[in-house]
């Protein structure tokens, strides 16, 4: 039998799609609100094959958190190179016959806003989505409530027969997003102000270790020096 080449690979993995795509069913339109899928939802998050779920709450990290968790905050300010996390105001209710793909929309990238967790809903599922959001422009971003967060998909399939709990309640959610924001993430994305202490730290560390590996000798030499003329002086004084 031959080698199989990349371009034999791409067929077959094409193929795969293919087939799987003929088995699933994906679900559109006024089906999602038939289904209600997603709660709550109106007609105009509907757009062509997806649903849009929107901005519910903020929860800002590290020294911003103050500043968020709030169902009264309309607004927040991304500045650049921070984090905020972002629920749904939307939930999603899914049986275990689908299955829903979640992505970011394209005009928070096109600011320069990026996903770092977006993917997979699971079968079952029953609950608030989040995302953890980094401004990777050089501009302060600006968010509402209610703006589009997630376009999503949903795919039918067969039943899964073995499922894992996976219902939170808003309070739940809302407890879990917070703990985050306080206790986990920086105010910036990869802990920029941290890193930089460290590096102030160690900068100084290495200092100090070349000042007294170079001038220690020297020193205790001068030291002791100077204590045998002081013994002589004495002596012969």
């Amino acid at each position: 039998m031959g080698r199989i080449s990349t371009f034999d690979l791409i067929i077959i993995v094409n193929c795969e799609l293919a087939v799987q795509l003929r088995i699933s069913k994906l679900i559109i339109g006024q089906e999602i609100l038939e289904r209600k899928l997603v709660q709550p939802c109106e007609p105009h998050n509907l757009k062509n094959s997806t649903c849009d779920l929107t901005i519910g709450q903020f929860y800002p990290m590290g020294q911003n958190r103050s500043k968020g968790a709030s169902p009264s905050q309309n607004d927040y300010w991304v500045e650049p190179g921070a984090m905020v996390a972002v629920r749904t105001l939307e939930r999603v209710a899914l049986p275990s016959s689908v299955t829903g793909l979640a992505t970011l929309v394209t005009s928070l990238t096109h600011e320069g806003l990026l996903c770092l967790n977006v993917g997979v809903i699971d079968p079952g599922y029953d609950g608030h989505l989040s995302a953890f959001l980094v401004n990777f422009s050089r501009r302060p971003r600006k968010l509402s409530l209610n703006d589009r967060l997630f376009r999503v998909l949903f795919f039918e399939h067969g039943e899964v027969s073995e499922l894992l709990p996976l219902e939170n309640t808003k309070e739940e959610y809302h407890r879990f997003l917070l703990g985050k924001s306080e206790n986990e993430f920086a105010t910036t994305f990869l802990d920029v102000a941290g890193i930089t202490k460290l590096a102030e730290q160690t900068a100084w560390k290495i200092v100090l270790n070349a000042f007294f590996s170079k001038w220690v000798a020297p020193l205790s030499l001068l030291i002791a020096l100077a204590s045998m003329i002081f013994a002589a002086l004495t002596y012969f004084g």
